[in-house]
Formats: C-alpha cells, structure tokens, sequence
C-alpha cells in the first residue's frame, strides 16, 4: 500500500487499530502485545536509515546524524526519481544503444559505491549517494526490461519478467542477512559495500558477454 505523505503516520495508526479491534474482538490477548514506531528505517527524510532499528538495539551513533540536513534527503529522492526518467527517455530514442548504456550505468553505480566506502566526508558521501542514485537501480532497471523484451518469447513474456522479479526480489531478501553476517564476522560493514561492488562488475561482465554470444533480435526499431 502506498498511502503518499502520511505513510509512516498511516502504519502507527493501522497497527494501533488493529490491536484496538482484536481486543474489543477476542478478549484480552494471552501473550503480550506492543505497537512499535521506528523512524527513518528508508531514509525518505534524512539521508541515513535504520535510526529507529539502530537506537533499539543500541547500535545508533549520534555523530553519525549530529549534521545531517533533511534538505539533502529531499534532493537525494528527487535525483533518483528523475534520472530514472532521463536515461529511459534517452534510451528509448536510441534503442541500439540500450547495453552500452546499461553497461555504463553499472559502472557508474560501482564507482559511486567506491567513492562512498573510501572517503570520510560527508559532503562527498552526500554526493555520492545522490549520483549512485542518479546512475543506479532507478535508472537502469527499466532499460534493462527493456532489453529483456527483445527475447523474451511472445507466449512467455509474462513468465520471463516474472523469473527477472524473482531473482531481483530474493536478493532483496537475502543481501541484508548476508550484509549483517559480513558486519559480525569483520566488526565492519564496509566490506559488504566492496560485495556489492564485486556484484556490480561481475554482473556487468556477464551482461555484456551475455549480448556478445546472444542471438540478435528478428524485430526492427
């Protein structure tokens, strides 16, 4: 559910209604039950997430927000929302150059990532999320369904995206389990940022040998 401006507000107050409506419903509960309100898990303000989560289990840094500006989240948001739109704008108009522009996208996003992990200003952090943003998932992922419709079998076009949303839905699940083992094992978080560029990379490889050895598409543009 996507409830705009009062989404946060919205899930304190629907899970208040709920338990209000199970117990005028059924009765006092045998086990306990609490509402819990985190903030900033998403970072949809301030450029940092996890504050709730991390102030719950005592793993909140205060010098790590002590100069954060919300004028910076709002400006991240908007650079990702944008960029999406310029560079599937681009790539539609020249469709033959969706995989060098899907290549170069990735290395982008890689090299953001890097920036990010090596420096300790937060002026270039800042702006390197912004350009991670602007070169990232937002704005590659639609190109690249874009490109997988030039194979994808007319009678199975439903079922190749929903293999590609599979794929991409369970590292969603899987990449923060595996971010927080990394962080126990090393006491540090910054090598699951240097996976995550190792991912880039070699996934990037594999695209562009994948288009070298791939049949070339019947259909004219």
């Amino acid at each position: 559910m996507n409830s705009g401006h009062l989404d946060g507000q919205y899930g304190i107050l629907a899970a208040l209604t709920a338990m209000e409506y199970l117990v005028s419903t059924y009765g006092q509960p045998k086990r306990f039950m609490e509402v819990i309100s985190l903030a900033e898990e998403e970072g949809s303000r301030f450029p940092t997430v996890f504050w709730g989560s991390k102030n719950f289990v005592g793993e909140a840094n205060n010098q790590e927000v002590a100069e954060i500006d919300d004028a910076n989240g709002l400006v991240s948001s908007l650079v990702f929302f944008c960029s999406a739109l310029v560079f599937i704008r681009h790539a539609d108009q020249i469709p033959h150059k969706k995989v060098p522009i899907i290549i170069a996208l990735e290395l982008m996003a890689a090299t953001m990532l890097f920036v990010m992990v090596g420096t300790v200003n937060q002026t270039v952090t800042i702006v390197g999320i912004i350009a991670y943003g602007f070169f990232g998932k937002l704005a590659v992922e639609p190109i690249i369904i874009s490109w997988l419709s030039q194979f994808a079998p007319r009678k199975s076009i439903a079922t190749t995206y929903g293999v590609f949303n599979f794929f991409g839905m369970t590292a969603s699940v899987i990449v923060p389990s595996l971010t927080g083992t990394i962080s126990d094992i090393t006491g540090s978080k910054v090598y699951a940022f240097y996976l995550a560029i190792g991912i880039i990379l070699v996934g990037t490889l594999i695209f562009s040998l994948v288009n070298k050895f791939a049949k070339a598409p019947t259909e004219s543009y």
